[in-house]
């Protein structure tokens, strides 16, 4: 609770200054604040505006991190600390957050990397210790799962089932209604969906147990925001968004007419998956109209 309450009066504090003067470098702080009281969005809303002003000021960059870290967005995180490393030089504040959002990407390999040079400088260091132990504890895990799986299987590294399907190679695909069709044949795939620029649905293929209507209109306001986001940071838009919750997998491509929407179950191979829909994008040639 008192954490609650301070940050509560940081925030009245810090956007009194900023109001005051909103080129103040305030906003660092006033991000941080909203971050701390849950305030997600907010403490997006106003780092972002206030690193259009002060692109070069490092601890802001820090505290865009933490805050895409509490929202999941693990990439835009990564390059948050590596931009503040690059202006202000690495410091064990900055590696220990970036050993954290490497784990939360599950590249345990260059975490421990990077927290093994923390301990050998601090081995007294609890927090080093404690990332420490979390990440070789899930390299472990990862590695006793990959072996599990390949002893269930009992098949070689490449099957057919890790390859592209070759039927899907066989000939192009030229109307939407075709795309969709040969998708909804993919192992695993529930449904999908293909949207046009005006984000109405066209087609469908669809036996997932969600509404397509209430899916294609929350993918389409996720893919809007990414991309306003990436565009307002000189990312440029986005290609595709992938989506996972525990019971499904939604993954969103634009292609040159519009936008392709693809449901699976939790269980589905991604991997499989999307090479599958890259070698069906490969052939797709929609017809242009006259």
């Amino acid at each position: 609770m008192t954490v609650t309450i301070d940050s509560k009066d940081r925030i009245v504090k810090c956007r009194k200054i900023l109001d005051s003067d909103p080129t103040s470098q305030i906003f660092a702080a006033l991000a941080e604040a909203y971050r701390k009281n849950g305030e997600l969005e907010e403490a997006f809303t106003v780092c972002q505006k206030g690193l259009r002003i002060h692109p070069s000021y490092g601890p802001a960059h820090i505290v865009m991190a933490r805050v895409s870290v509490d929202r999941g967005m693990y990439d835009w995180a990564e390059t948050e600390v590596k931009k503040s490393i690059e202006l202000e030089g690495p410091s064990r504040a900055t590696d220990l957050l970036l050993a954290e959002v490497l784990l939360y990407k599950k590249e345990c390999d260059k975490a421990i990397k990077l927290l093994r040079s923390l301990y050998n400088a601090d081995t007294y260091n609890r927090q080093v210790c404690d990332l420490l132990d979390i990440a070789e504890r899930m390299k472990q895990e990862t590695v006793s799962e990959q072996a599990a799986h390949e002893n269930a299987s009992n098949v070689p590294l490449e099957t057919e089932s890790d390859r592209p399907d070759q039927r899907l190679e066989d000939s192009s695909v030229c109307k939407p209604v075709e795309l969709l069709h040969q998708i909804a044949a993919i192992n695993g795939i529930q449904g999908g969906l293909f949207i046009d620029a005006d984000g109405t649905v066209v087609e469908s293929e669809w036996s997932s147990q969600m509404n397509s209507s209430v899916c294609a209109e929350a993918m389409e306001e996720v893919v809007k925001r990414i991309n306003s986001d990436l565009v307002n940071s000189s990312f440029g838009k986005v290609d595709s968004v992938l989506v996972e919750t525990g019971s499904t997998v939604l993954y969103i491509v634009q292609v040159t007419d519009g936008t392709l929407l693809v449901v699976g179950d939790g269980r589905t191979n991604l991997g499989t998956v999307r090479l599958n829909i890259s070698a069906l994008l490969n052939k797709y040639q929609p017809k242009r109209a006259g």
